[in-house]
């Protein structure tokens, strides 16, 4: 098997023919992933007001092994239990919208696919009265 520039797999035949050696090769090949994705990276946090925050990340795996990415919110210390918010499908930025300002938020995201949901990554951060936002990391 080999790959091109782009990470699709092809298989490489050599054989003899009566002219030489003649070496070609298959169709494009699909490769079915029959496993959760990888987490993506730790959600990064920006465009923050008192009530909002975009927030964005990168993908980690090939994007062909997501369907979509889920989005949870917290105010709860430790991370213990989370709300879902949204589900994003062919994207990876969300805008969180009705915030309370000077409350600190937990932000958690997975990558699913059907055979499940990737570890979460997890951003803490605090909502300053729309000035700024003071971050914390955790996994998990």
């Amino acid at each position: 098997m080999t790959t091109d520039t782009r990470g699709n797999i092809f298989i490489m035949h050599t054989m003899w023919t009566p002219g030489g050696l003649m070496t070609g090769y298959s169709s494009l090949i699909s490769v079915m992933y029959k496993a959760a994705p990888t987490a993506p990276t730790t959600p990064t946090v920006g465009s923050v007001t008192a009530t909002r925050l975009l927030v964005t990340w990168d993908v980690t795996c090939p994007v062909a092994t997501i369907q979509a990415f889920d989005l949870y919110l917290s105010t709860n210390p430790g991370n213990v239990t989370f709300e879902k918010i949204a589900t994003v499908v062919n994207a990876t930025s969300y805008y969180v919208t009705r915030l309370s300002p000077s409350t600190t938020y937990n932000i958690r995201l997975t990558a699913t696919n059907v055979f499940g949901s990737s570890a979460g990554r997890v951003r803490t951060c605090l909502l300053d009265l729309g000035a700024h936002a003071v971050w914390e990391e955790d996994d998990v």
